[in-house]
């Protein structure tokens, strides 16, 4: 694979959606000391299951995107990675 190099626009795009991401975390580990704010039918926690998935459907179609514009192929221990500071995607290997 190639040097590949996203825009500034979409490296922006992509952290903000992971800063939104994290905050999301953060805050289940929050509530978390407080089972009757993250009980099962509760509005503000099933919000946040919702805006889990939407991010992670929109992080998957990114990186589908960017598989099958640049025709990679990932290894089952592979995976894209980002490097907001230059933009350049490269792939490495998971982490345990």
């Amino acid at each position: 694979m190639g040097k590949i190099y996203i825009d500034k626009k979409k490296i922006q795009e992509i952290q903000d959606l992971m800063d939104k991401k994290n905050a999301i975390n953060d805050l289940c580990i929050l509530l978390a000391s407080n089972n009757d704010l993250v009980a099962e039918g509760n509005q503000f926690y099933e919000r946040l299951l919702l805006d889990n998935e939407e991010y992670l459907l929109i992080m998957d179609k990114f990186w589908d995107d960017v598989k099958n514009k640049y025709n990679i192929s990932l290894k089952d221990d592979e995976e894209l990675y980002l490097d907001f500071a230059s933009g350049e995607i490269t792939i490495r290997k998971i982490s345990c």
